[in-house]
């Protein structure tokens, strides 16, 4: 599994992108993202976060538990205005996060074909969604905090396939590492894996966990904001 981050330099540039595709039926959403729930959360379930338990760590981001229910809501306003549409919501995160976009643009160059970049991008726009309106994080991710953080989980991945001795359980575990948010990591992943009926792109197995890695590695700058972070994340007790 090749992990490298390609053209990582402040000079990126989408060159002739022309947005992420709309094959994904967004009404199949809600219905996919059981079967990681068990995988990546403690035993117990699905953790609620009530709302008076609710508060900001910092200016940029609250580091709520994001819950079943958070994402319910979300996913169910995609598409119902215009506003809402995956091209409108392409448009804000490349203006509001431009790197994260060229990272998901540049990473794995030709490795990855064009249905597998697609998707790539139309369910990290899903995630930075859920994210933003949840968790509010607005801080700028940079390239060289893409970069890093994409280093840091190859490595844990690695780290944790030989501890395991077994890949796709390494790759369960380490899904909500960083980030701290196991129920909307399972639920990215499993958009990745389990993809509604209508999709017809061609999307290759040995790429799937290529994807959700490089899915993870955006969503944990967004939600760490920059590196004076990270160290702080990986301290946390479980």
């Amino acid at each position: 599994m090749k992990l490298a981050h390609q053209g990582k330099s402040a000079t990126w540039s989408k060159g002739e992108n022309k947005g992420p595709l709309t094959s994904c039926n967004l009404l199949h959403l809600t219905d996919l993202y059981q079967r990681y729930y068990v995988a990546v959360l403690p035993e117990g379930g699905i953790v609620n976060t009530p709302d008076e338990t609710r508060h900001e760590t910092d200016e940029r981001c609250s580091m709520n538990m994001i819950a079943e229910q958070d994402i319910d809501s979300v996913v169910a306003r995609l598409g119902s205005t215009e506003e809402l549409s995956m091209d409108r919501l392409f448009e804000k995160m490349d203006g509001e996060q431009h790197p994260v976009v060229d990272y998901l643009y540049e990473v794995e160059g030709d490795d990855l074909n064009q249905d597998e970049r697609d998707m790539m991008i139309n369910f990290s726009i899903i995630g930075w969604f859920i994210i933003s309106e949840i968790l509010g994080c607005s801080g700028k991710v940079t390239d060289t905090f893409l970069g890093s953080q994409l280093e840091r989980n190859a490595d844990l991945l690695e780290e944790r396939e030989v501890e395991l001795g077994d890949f796709e359980d390494a790759l369960i575990s380490v899904l909500p590492e960083y980030s701290g948010q196991p129920v909307l990591m399972g639920f990215l992943a499993n958009l990745v894996i389990d993809r509604p009926e209508e999709y017809t792109g061609d999307i290759r197995n040995e790429m799937i966990p290529v994807i959700i890695m490089h899915i993870k590695t955006v969503m944990d700058c967004l939600i760490l904001g920059d590196e004076s972070r990270v160290e702080e994340a990986a301290d946390t007790p479980e």
